[in-house]
């Protein structure tokens, strides 16, 4: 599909946080492997492979790669957090906040805590913490950091899988389903995002992106649980239930999910398709199971 980078055809958007901007990278690197950047046309000019210094070399060795292993940068775009309405809609829209401090917690989501105290206690007894200080809440900060040991090879006192392990997950997974747990929320936190994705789709179509390939987003958990719940692949209800006996939803995003949409078109009837794909598994907008594929001749 993409034969080398050209910016007509590639646009890319992160938030401001080191993280996904290098996820970003490494998600290019993959689809720009190194040799795939540019060359230049000649190197008999110093000037053109190096800055106009002073050599006291001759860099005609250096080859024509206009960069070491002939790496091919990609401009990723951010903006302020307070500023982005598109990717970080709850510190851009204050709407959000406004509605989540007027509605507290649900008679729900007390009871589900209630069910993930006993562990609140455990985890406080491994790291010799104040039990008074912790909440439920802690549990979801606590897997981020249990996430980032085990890809990183490092000792973790709740080892990766472990009974306790597995409720620190489903609290995390709850605890953000709970977030999106009224239309309300979602259509504020979605809105932006939603709208700027049908332009996309739409332009492409009616021809004012033609050249446009490739869109990517580069962002959080948040934004995939928002994505879940939005197209109803999920909800804290089969979330929750997934504590108890495993069910066909989707658990809570893991590390380096992707929600992917492509766009496809029927060279000879015209007609149109979306294919909405998580995790290498393909849903139907109307968020159940069933996708009829368009045929090998789309393009």
């Amino acid at each position: 599909m993409l034969q080398g980078y050209d910016y007509t055809t590639i646009v890319t958007r992160s938030t401001n946080y080191n993280r996904t901007i290098m996820s970003t990278v490494s998600h290019y690197l993959g689809l720009f492997q190194f040799g795939s950047g540019p060359q230049l046309e000649s190197v008999e000019q110093a000037e053109k492979s190096l800055p106009p210094f002073n050599l006291t070399f001759d860099p005609r060795p250096l080859g024509l790669d206009a960069l070491p292993l002939a790496f091919q940068p990609i401009p990723v775009q951010t903006m302020l957090e307070n500023d982005d309405e598109v990717l970080d809609t709850y510190s851009a829209c204050p709407e959000y906040g406004r509605y989540s401090s007027s509605h507290p917690d649900t008679e729900d989501q007390k009871n589900i805590s209630k069910i993930f105290e006993p562990n609140v206690d455990k985890v406080a007894e491994i790291y010799n913490l104040d039990r008074s200080k912790l909440t439920v809440g802690t549990l979801s900060s606590l897997y981020d950091i249990l996430i980032a040991d085990y890809y990183a090879n490092n000792q973790s006192k709740i080892p990766f899988g472990s009974p306790l392990f597995l409720n620190i997950t489903y609290s995390e997974e709850s605890n953000f389903a709970f977030i999106f747990r009224d239309w309300y929320q979602i259509q504020v936190t979605m809105t932006p995002f939603l709208n700027e994705l049908i332009d996309r789709i739409d332009g492409k179509f009616d021809g004012r992106y033609p050249n446009m390939k490739w869109y990517t987003y580069s962002a959080h958990d948040t934004n995939l649980y928002n994505l879940l719940v939005a197209f109803n692949i999920t909800d804290w209800r089969c979330l929750m239930e997934r504590v108890f006996k495993p069910q066909t939803c989707p658990g809570g995003p893991i590390y380096s999910s992707i929600f992917l949409f492509e766009v496809y078109q029927d060279t000879d009837t015209k007609k149109k398709y979306i294919k909405m794909i998580y995790n290498d598994k393909v849903y139907s907008l109307c968020g159940c199971l069933l996708y009829t594929s368009p045929s090998p001749r789309d393009s």
